[in-house]
């Protein structure tokens, strides 16, 4: 998909209204495709959201696709992380997901200001086995800090492209 205009949908978010991503031409978009019960999302979604706060000011906008949960299950979710200023799109059908080959999440699509996506990662960064934590909590930090280093420097990379200007 990298290199290709981003397909366009229109979703639902869970704090009211609707997402319409070729409304967003003009700012960078991160998608990131997730649910509640995925494991490796708890880790990553911490870390996207905190990029996404850092670079909001230069027009980066955070939409977190849920697949196919209901409302109230997301809801307490995001309470339970503390997480509660997330922009979530609603894909109860998975349409979406399917459109942009979200088939293991979490999932991240980087679409740049003209309505290109630059970027998908699947799964979470890798920290190298002889620098890991000795704990489960210890290792989740450093993959967050991997995740939002590596994150920060490919959308400010996006950012200061001169070309990337929406037309």
């Amino acid at each position: 998909m990298a290199g290709a205009p981003a397909p366009d949908f229109t979703l639902p978010l869970l704090s009211g209204g609707d997402l319409t991503l070729s409304k967003e031409k003009g700012s960078t978009v991160i998608l990131d495709f997730w649910a509640t019960w995925c494991g490796p999302c708890r880790v990553a979604m911490p870390a996207i959201h905190q990029v996404a706060k850092e670079l909001a000011g230069r027009g980066v906008k955070l939409y977190s696709i849920d697949q196919g949960e209901d409302a109230e299950t997301i809801k307490a979710f995001l309470v339970q992380m503390q997480l509660e200023d997330i922009q979530v799109a609603l894909d109860t059908d998975m349409s979406v997901s399917q459109l942009y080959h979200a088939d293991g999440i979490p999932q991240t699509v980087i679409v740049g200001p003209d309505g290109v996506v630059r970027l998908v990662h699947v799964g979470l960064w890798a920290i190298p086995t002889e620098d890991a934590a000795d704990t489960p909590e210890g290792q989740a930090k450093q993959m967050q800090q991997v995740l939002a280093d590596s994150l920060r420097k490919d959308i400010e990379a996006i950012l200061d492209t001169p070309s990337n200007s929406a037309p």
